[in-house]
């Protein structure tokens, strides 16, 4: 584990797969902790939920629903994983489509490295090339005054064209408090507010909701989200367009999620950022 301080901020990085090493979360850097102060905002999925990850701080994933290359392989072939690796697909008779919750065999064939310097943790990942497709992706993390940031490079190194998402899955839980009506979370869209509410708020041990309205989401900037008996929110704030909304959850953890579309053609790349922003409980802000 890496832990990146400023101030009374500090991010606790899982950089070598200590904590998780499975084929779903991106392996780039997982960050098991965040505090401010006194405060702390990540968790882990519970294990009592029927079919757990075994997620737990902020995870990103590329892929969710998006798999590249998994339809053209052949059985026993592979397909790419963004940041974790090559992944072999298994007989069709035994999974007919791609599920992200099957625990796929991670073949090492990519090449992965971390460096740390200061406030700032880089990572880089070179997929090489097979069947056509191949990616090169950068991700850093540098600590500041208000929270952490995350910002993504990715270019389309092979033949064929990369069409996925990208998203980060956190699963938030605030001092370890278990998730109820003492949870707020809001976003700028009040429809999207009023459903959070019925779902997060209720009985279910489980619950999902998700918005792909292209109107409620453009210029959708994020989420936040506090408690009633703590002092410090957190919020996501993204610089690119939003493709969609989920809010995932259990009683033990809280995901809110906005997904990024990414398409690039052989040779294109991009960069995008997420920012995660600690304020006062009671700023007003969504």
């Amino acid at each position: 584990m890496i832990s990146l301080v400023k101030g009374d901020v500090t991010a606790v990085i899982d950089a070598a797969s200590d904590a998780y090493n499975g084929a779903r979360f991106d392996h780039m850097g997982i960050v098991v902790q965040l505090r401010k102060g006194t405060c702390s905002f990540c968790g882990a999925e519970s294990p009592v939920v029927a079919g757990s990850s075994g997620g737990l701080g902020l995870a990103n994933e590329f892929g969710l629903d998006a798999p590249i290359g998994y339809d053209e392989a052949d059985e026993g072939g592979l397909f790419l994983k963004i940041g974790v690796g090559w992944l072999e697909k298994p007989d069709a008779g035994f999974l007919p489509r791609y599920s992200h919750m099957y625990p796929f065999e991670i073949k090492d064939l990519a090449s992965y490295s971390f460096r740390k310097h200061g406030d700032v943790l880089e990572f880089h990942f070179d997929s090489g090339v097979i069947n056509g497709y191949g990616a090169v992706y950068e991700k850093v993390y540098e600590v500041t005054d208000y929270g952490i940031e995350v910002s993504f490079q990715l270019k389309n190194t092979g033949t064929k064209p990369i069409e996925t998402n990208e998203y980060c899955h956190c699963f938030l839980s605030m001092n370890q408090m278990p998730v109820d009506g003492k949870y707020i979370l809001k976003t700028s869209v009040e429809s999207i507010d009023k459903e959070i509410s019925a779902l997060v708020y209720g009985e279910r041990k489980a619950y999902y909701m998700s918005c792909d309205n292209a109107q409620h989401l453009k210029g959708f900037p994020g989420w936040t989200l506090s408690h009633r008996n703590l002092p410090t929110s957190i919020a996501e704030r993204v610089d690119s367009p939003i493709q969609r909304f989920a809010v995932w959850g259990t009683r033990a953890v809280l995901s809110p999620e906005c997904f990024h579309k990414v398409k690039l053609m052989p040779g294109e790349g991009e960069r995008w950022m997420r920012k995660y922003i600690f304020s006062d409980a009671d700023s007003g802000a969504f």
